[in-house]
């Protein structure tokens, strides 16, 4: 039977709907709320934008509504022009002293400026409450050299190894962590190793080897394979007519290429197919110091991996905390350190999505497993709320930007330069939403046009 999730409605785009509204929804209740507390009323509360499709007024008034462009939301505040907060040409006149406290507009400057913060800072407590619960729900991988979880369809189970065995040495050398078990098994594929275990207190040593077969798990859309036409199941047997057996045997054949095209040969549902493939030069960013290195890759994953899992380990609450406070410093350095090689001239920001990448990298989570979507939802909450925080006007940043002139100078900026401001601020955020999916539209519909 069909995988539910692999009907594309709901395995692409219920996941991407639920990811962005999760996302913005936090990110504009924290405005409402820090707002409702500082006395600054609000009159619409909006997931997505464009027409209303349902909706409810509360018993303070305020409009809470959904959209049909889930591409966002907003909370429009009393004396707002609009939804992105500028003020509103003389909304504030002849208004009470009284009423024009709760305006935006009127409400003093440390109320305006907690009320904007309030978004990015909601979206950074979402990620640290769900980085730290999951770290108490599941605890985290032990570096301890021992099994958890092993695929009963994999080779380390073909080999003979159970959860909670202790893996003590490989062809005699000493196994400290379960890192070293990985390295060490992964070198030499296809060789034979002596993996001397325990097992409830016994002594044993199985003959095990792994090697990561060439039959593909995974395309990634847009990746020089998608265009060639290669799919999940997909065998590769040669390239440039030498046998392939392995995927480091593959990835040696791309390192080797040097972004040449290369003939392959590949086995589909028993028959050969021969396809051309061009390696691609890409960006990739380290995921914990955000440096960015460039690799030539074809854009597929190997249908195996070790085929076991570490054991995992228990975490305390306090460690929880510690740890779910750091997550949105390191989503940060990366963000940023990827930021910081684009305009460095050391990338060139072809890796960043838009919309589509969103919803693509959402429908793909979905499938991985709740863990994923879930962990998938904290990251972008965080992103989301680092965006925000650009000096940008129409974002957050840009808000916070126009209350520190209003500090400075003791009054606020004039309202037709807000108005040029802000729009200016909208012609960056719509270039930028332009270029980020121009990078997603190839990645995902080129191999439709290539005919695949």
């Amino acid at each position: 039977m069909e995988s539910i999730l692999s009907i594309p409605l709901i395995g692409t785009l219920l996941p991407f709907l639920l990811v962005l509204g999760i996302v913005i929804f936090v990110h504009e209740y924290g405005h409402y709320i820090v707002g409702r507390w500082s006395g600054i009323h609000a009159e619409v509360f909006a997931i997505g934008f464009g027409p209303e499709i349902f909706g409810w007024t509360d018993r303070r008034g305020t409009r809470w509504k959904f959209c049909w462009i889930p591409l966002g939301g907003y909370v429009k505040f009393k004396g707002d022009a609009n939804p992105a907060s500028a003020p509103e040409e003389g909304a504030l006149d002849g208004m009470a002293a009284e009423e024009r406290r709760t305006t935006l507009q009127g409400a003093p400057l440390w109320a305006k400026a907690a009320t904007v913060s309030a978004g990015p800072v909601a979206n950074f407590i979402l990620t640290i409450v769900v980085f730290a619960l999951l770290l108490l729900a599941i605890g985290r991988n032990s570096e301890a050299p021992v099994i958890g979880e092993v695929d009963a369809l994999g080779q380390a189970y073909a080999g003979g190894l159970r959860g909670g065995d202790e893996i003590i040495s490989v062809d005699g050398a000493p196994i400290e962590t379960y890192a070293d078990f990985q390295e060490t098994m992964l070198a030499e594929e296809g060789r034979i190793k002596d993996v001397a275990i325990l097992r409830d207190g016994a002594a044993l040593t199985l003959p095990m080897t792994f090697d990561r077969l060439t039959r593909i798990a995974n395309v990634h859309p847009g990746s020089p394979a998608a265009f060639a036409c290669i799919a999940p199941g997909d065998v590769i047997q040669k390239i440039d007519g030498a046998a392939v057996a392995s995927f480091s045997e593959l990835q040696a054949a791309v390192e080797r290429s040097d972004g040449a095209e290369m003939a392959i040969v590949i086995e589909r549902d028993g028959a050969l197919i021969d396809l051309a493939l061009t390696p691609e030069e890409m960006e990739l960013p380290n995921p914990v110091t955000g440096e960015v290195t460039r690799r030539l890759i074809v854009g597929v994953s190997a249908d195996f991996n070790l085929g076991v899992q570490p054991s995992r380990e228990a975490v305390g609450l306090g460690e929880a905390i510690v740890e779910g406070l750091y997550a949105p410093v390191r989503i940060a350095q990366t963000t940023f350190g990827y930021l910081g090689e684009i305009f460095a001239g050391r990338a060139d920001g072809s890796s960043l999505g838009g919309p589509i990448g969103i919803a693509d990298a959402s429908g793909r989570a979905a499938e991985r497993g709740l863990t994923d979507f879930i962990l998938l939802i904290a990251t972008l909450s965080t992103a989301i709320g680092l965006i925000n925080l650009f000096p940008i006007p129409i974002l957050d940043g840009g808000h916070l930007v126009f209350y520190a002139i209003e500090a400075v100078r003791g009054k606020p900026l004039s309202d037709r330069y807000m108005e040029a401001a802000m729009t200016a601020g909208f012609v960056a955020i719509l270039a930028l939403l332009v270029f980020a999916t121009s990078n997603d539209v190839p990645r995902t519909f080129g191999p439709l046009v290539s005919g695949c």
